[in-house]
């Protein structure tokens, strides 16, 4: 499985970190096209393998949106990114309107089929 570097630096005296950049957005043109061309086998194993990394390093991403907004790829590489809206070890407390309401892999699987796909 593919994981990329995300962690490039964090600073704990502000609670904050800064992650990679790698690849372009879903809700692009070119993001699209690259991701219609994968199979939802590699969108389930892909969405597992970052939902594993997330729980290991137990953080939650509560920024993802039905477009693929905070979702980047990458010869076919997916990464999600946009942390602006997460925990880190169940800290900060979040509103219960920013948990996440579906996994990593749901997300990606509702972009690819049915009507409101762009593929």
């Amino acid at each position: 499985m593919y994981t990329p570097l995300v962690l490039i630096n964090y600073n704990d005296s502000i609670h904050s970190f800064t992650t990679s950049w790698d690849g372009i957005s879903l809700n692009t043109v070119e993001g699209i096209k690259q991701f219609c061309k994968l199979s939802v086998d590699s969108l389930i194993d892909q969405g597992r393998c970052i939902e594993t990394q997330l729980q290991k390093s137990h953080i939650t991403q509560n920024d993802q949106h039905s477009n693929g907004k905070n979702m980047l790829i990458d010869h076919g590489h997916l990464t999600l990114f946009d942390f602006n809206i997460a925990t880190l070890d169940a800290k900060p407390v979040l509103l219960k309107v920013f948990t996440a309401k579906r996994t990593v892999s749901e997300r990606l699987l509702l972009m690819k089929p049915g009507k409101q796909s762009k593929c």
